[in-house]
């Protein structure tokens, strides 16, 4: 991917689909994680030479964030314990 060198430049949607490869509505994976005890979402990442996070000069610097299901922005991609809930 080439010209988006800054901190959270990229931005890519992301479809879900069933097994008939049909698009499945956010309205109806929403109703399903709001019934759900647990939920876990698996994101493959593979980019060559890019940075997940960065820490310069002992400051922190997120480099890398997705958005909840109600767009706002989230910074922490490993190991998330927090569901994504209302």
């Amino acid at each position: 991917m080439q010209g988006y060198e800054g901190a959270c430049e990229y931005d890519e949607l992301v479809v879900y689909k069933d097994g008939q490869q049909q698009t499945v509505p956010i309205s109806q994976l929403i109703a399903l994680v709001d019934a759900s005890t647990e939920c876990r979402q698996f994101v493959k990442w593979r980019c060559l030479s890019a940075t997940i996070n960065t820490n310069v000069g002992g400051r922190d610097r997120v480099m890398t964030s997705w958005k909840n299901r109600r767009g706002q922005t989230m910074h922490h991609l490993i190991h998330l314990d927090i569901m994504d809930r209302p």
